[in-house]
């Protein structure tokens, strides 16, 4: 299903990377399929809002799955027991394994724009889940979290649904990091597991490396390590395995404290990220700080001109002064993950030669 696939990224239902996703081109939008863990929208009490969210995204399909996280770490939820709104007793609902997850297969079978990940918590109603998604034609994925896979649970999940034929197989780290270079043989040995029981399956094998913090510094560079762990695992993989990562977001997102962070634009090559970052100085105005970024990283050798998608544009804006510019975190990491976006799906072409300039309105 997925051989012209070129990237997959996991992505959050959140204001910055859905931003990031609908200010793509609309013929590359159309040629990702994101996986993202349905939870709730911003404030919203009711699910419908996230779901008008990813039916406006335009993607090609969206992989789905649920946000466990969202509902059981709660805060309200871990200190009384109830929930804020609405939306969270509705995702509870859908995670409820009872029938063979029934709450959770009727869901997705309404929506032909998704693609459901299989709930996998109670082996038990797992089997039936898998029958009720292939008795009415639908494809499904499976996704290993970095707990299935630590404590072997992945190995009794595959052997059990072993007589299945999931269009998708995701191997899913998390976070990861320059070091995790040195297990390529074993995850090597996992995906060739994973495609003598599954041979017409594709496969990914996500996670971030992205930087949890950029204190006492004002640029640098950071490599890519998901990409460089894939550049390696595809030279040996006889399956097809498929780039993803998480659009160079983190792993989970900050939740509040440590105050606003300091002004900071990055900008995105195929192996690296760059970034500068406002340290000090005479500049008070917070929206002046992220001007300043903007003409720094502009001047450095590294910058793109010819590259003119929104991410790109937003940065110039920025350099100019003006209104929409970036001016808050939210919408310079929404820049950056356009970016990133952009040129993993681009990775083996010559990003001159692209004809990325598309109209958008502010």
């Amino acid at each position: 299903m997925y051989e012209s696939t070129e990237y997959l990224p996991i992505l959050s239902l959140s204001p910055a990377e859905i931003m990031a996703f609908s200010e793509l081109p609309d013929k590359d939008k159309k040629n990702l399929s994101p996986c993202i863990k349905l939870k709730g929208w911003l404030a919203a009490k009711d699910i419908s809002n996230s779901i008008s969210k990813l039916e406006s995204l335009g993607a090609g399909n969206v992989i789905l799955d649920l946000d466990y996280e969202y509902v059981f770490e709660n805060k309200d939820y871990l200190v009384s027991g109830s929930f804020p709104r609405p939306v969270y007793e509705q995702l509870k609902a859908l995670m409820d394994p009872t029938g063979g997850y029934k709450n959770w297969t009727e869901f997705v079978l309404s929506y032909d724009w998704c693609i459901p990940v299989i709930q996998t918590e109670e082996f038990d109603h797992v089997i039936e889940q898998c029958q009720t998604l292939t008795r009415s034609g639908r494809q499904f994925v499976i996704r290993f979290s970095l707990l299935d896979i630590e404590t072997g649970r992945w190995l009794g999940l595959i052997n059990m649904l072993s007589g299945f034929d999931p269009c998708l197989i995701i191997f899913d780290f998390g976070r990861i990091d320059s070091g995790t270079q040195k297990y390529n043989d074993i995850f090597l040995g996992w995906l060739e597991k994973a495609r003598s029981i599954f041979p017409s399956a594709d496969f990914c094998i996500s996670g971030s490396s992205f930087p949890d913090g950029f204190g006492g510094t004002e640029n640098g560079e950071n490599p890519i390590c998901e990409r460089l762990l894939y550049n390696n695992l595809i030279k040996n993989f006889r399956g097809n395995l498929i780039y993803s990562d998480y659009a160079s977001a983190r792993v989970k997102e900050n939740r509040g404290g440590g105050g606003v962070p300091v002004p900071r634009i990055d900008f995105p090559l195929k192996n690296s990220w760059r970034y500068v970052r406002y340290r000090e100085g005479s500049i008070p105005n917070r929206t002046d700080q992220y001007r300043w970024a903007a003409n720094e990283i502009m001047v450095k050798d590294y910058w793109q001109p010819e590259l003119k998608v929104w991410g790109t544009q937003m940065i110039e804006l920025t350099a100019q002064g003006n209104d929409y510019a970036i001016s808050t975190p939210m919408k310079s990491t929404a820049v950056r993950i356009n970016i990133h976006l952009y040129n993993q799906l681009h990775y083996d072409e010559e990003l001159s030669e692209i004809d990325s300039d598309e109209d958008w309105e502010d």
